[in-house]
């Protein structure tokens, strides 16, 4: 992307392109002191100058307050706490709007042209972004470990959190993990990440890739932003093949042997 985008002037034209007013606000809008986009905003501010955690967050907009006085309604410092309350309670699916929003602003502005590739790719890889351990799980379901079985407790946390994957080894205790698929533009300078999925508990990345497919399509079927997708052999099937193929996309997989079915399936093809 183009320097300027690192500016102040250019990070302000790139939260319009966001659209942060579109996201819904979960909370009771007499106890609200400060609205949710100069929230959102103040976040991302932080998070472009490498704030790494929500204290330094609260650290950056006290700064930002201190240099540049009133910059896009954020006034003085922002606790880390306040952060802390609202951001699991927003929805991702209004997170994610505002993703397709700033990167089709990117791609009409050109600075998403296919330069490492003749044309534009798309590389989609499942991701591991969390591990929760049994005290963790327990811990979200307010559940004393003395008094909870791991049968009630794997049970009770897939019933509350079903986009998490919970594993009960052999020997050990159970075990939740937190899966996406992340999509990444490959084909331009700027390998921006342009959609991101959860993968559901109730299947793997497999099962959860057409789903994932319709979502992207929706979001960039008409604005020609990538024609190829390729995807590594625990993504590759040849239902996902012939749904790529319905699509009109081009599609590069990957195939491994070790993965038995998957492959006999995908050498079908």
């Amino acid at each position: 992307m183009q320097r300027h985008g690192a500016t102040c002037n250019g990070l302000k034209k790139r939260v319009g392109d966001l659209g942060f007013g579109k996201v819904c606000d979960p909370r009771v809008s007499g106890k609200v002191e400060y609205p949710l986009p100069t929230l959102l905003t103040a976040l991302l501010a932080a998070m472009v100058t490498q704030a790494r955690s929500l204290r330094m967050v609260e650290q950056r907009t006290e700064q930002m307050a201190r240099k540049q006085g009133q910059w896009m309604n954020v006034q003085g410092r922002i606790a880390d706490n306040t952060f802390g309350k609202v951001l699991p309670r927003l929805a991702i699916g209004d997170l994610m709007a505002c993703l397709h929003r700033l990167v089709k602003a990117e791609h009409r502005r050109r600075n998403l042209e296919a330069t490492r590739l003749p044309w534009g790719a798309v590389a989609i890889d499942g991701k591991n972004v969390a591990t929760l351990h049994w005290p963790d799980m327990l811990r979200l379901l307010k559940l004393k470990p003395e008094t909870t079985t791991f049968e009630q407790g794997t049970a009770l946390f897939a019933e509350q959190y079903p986009q998490t994957q919970v594993c009960t080894p052999k020997s050990g205790t159970p075990y939740a993990l937190v899966r996406v698929h992340t999509v990444t533009l490959i084909s331009s300078e700027a390998a921006v990440c342009v959609h991101q999925r959860s993968t559901l508990g109730h299947t793997n990345e497999i099962g959860s890739m057409p789903e994932m497919l319709d979502e992207l399509k929706a979001a960039y079927g008409r604005s020609k932003l990538f024609s190829l997708v390729t995807t590594d052999a625990r993504n590759t099937s040849c239902g996902v093949a012939g749904k790529m193929v319905e699509q009109g996309l081009e599609y590069f997989a990957q195939i491994k042997s070790v993965h038995g079915e998957i492959h006999a399936e995908a050498l079908a093809c």
